[in-house]
């Protein structure tokens, strides 16, 4: 649905304005449209939170970057012998940081699944069926129905 769709006045008229039952019908698209952005929005909205908490934190990091290389400029012809050349400090890095497997990371995932499942039309049952053969819950019942409700 685009914007011409939504702001459409060639209903067809009836007595004293337009037909009711077309105005009613295209408002019923207009809202069905309505909700499957609402829950695109929040299954995007759990995926950047998702990621924000797996994403390390910058106050935190200790990765400091190296420093950028010297232009190349033409060497002075008589060298100043009471200048030392200045040495580079070292450099810290980490070289390696482990992802945090949790629960939650579990949860998240399984909530975009079923959102996505819902969104197409799966039978709840189904829906179920899937996330608790892919995902480790406690409750996938809970889950599914909160996905199902927000989508209502």
């Amino acid at each position: 649905m685009n914007r011409e769709q939504i702001i459409r006045d060639d209903f067809p008229t009836r007595g004293d304005g337009y037909d009711r039952l077309s105005v009613d019908a295209h408002l019923a698209a207009v809202a069905a449209w309505a909700a499957a952005l609402e829950a695109q929005i929040t299954a995007l909205q759990v995926e950047r939170d998702a990621l924000r908490r797996a994403a390390p934190d910058p106050a935190q990091d200790t990765f400091t970057p190296a420093p950028e290389p010297p232009d190349p400029t033409p060497e002075p012809a008589a060298p100043d012998p009471t200048l030392e050349p200045a040495q580079p400090e070292p450099i810290a890095v980490e070289t390696e940081r482990p992802l945090k497997a949790s629960r939650s990371g579990d949860e998240v995932s399984a909530r975009l699944v079923a959102t996505r499942l819902a969104l197409e039309g799966v039978e709840r049952e189904q829906i179920r069926e899937k996330i608790e053969a892919t995902y480790d819950l406690e409750d996938a019942d809970s889950l599914i129905d909160d996905v199902l409700e927000r989508l209502a």
